[in-house]
């Protein structure tokens, strides 16, 4: 079961766990349905502070926006995902190739296409945390991910 904080704050470190003040780093959110991945979206680009932040109410928005776009690949109620979600710094690779996908696709929001077009993740190296995310009474999540330049 996965009761969604009020917001997800991610926060990059360096490699000495010292904050990471980078700014357009793009971080993603991937939900699970048992124990696979089951739907992905951005949390957004990192403040110069290297810090980025999403609502639950924003993360419910996309979900439900896409699983009306999408129905048969979105059949679950986000209640009913595992209460354990991944965090990503996503590779260079990743967003060259979503860059391209979502250009000129029209149905892509705005800010996810500018988010795209503006991210520096090809400097660093990708990052991934599996976290609990279940919030029984809503409060933040706040995850610190670690930032390796290549």
């Amino acid at each position: 079961m996965l009761r969604l904080p009020e917001h997800i704050e991610v926060r990059l470190s360096d490699a000495r766990g010292g904050a990471a003040n980078e700014g357009d780093i793009l971080v993603a959110v991937n939900l699970l349905a048992s124990g696979r991945y089951y739907y992905g979206n951005l949390v957004g680009l990192t403040g110069t502070d290297g810090v980025v932040r999403q609502t639950r109410e924003e993360l419910e928005r996309r979900y439900l926006r896409d699983q009306a776009h999408f129905p048969m690949d979105y059949k679950l109620e986000l209640i009913e995902c595992d209460p354990q979600i991944e965090l990503t710094v996503l590779s260079g690779a990743e967003v060259a190739t979503a860059r391209t996908a979502v250009a000129e696709d029209f149905s892509i929001a705005v800010d996810i296409r500018e988010s795209y077009a503006r991210a520096r993740n090809q400097e660093y190296a990708s990052s991934l945390l599996r976290v609990s995310a279940d919030s029984v009474r809503g409060w933040p999540l706040v995850v610190v991910l670690p930032l390796l330049r290549i």
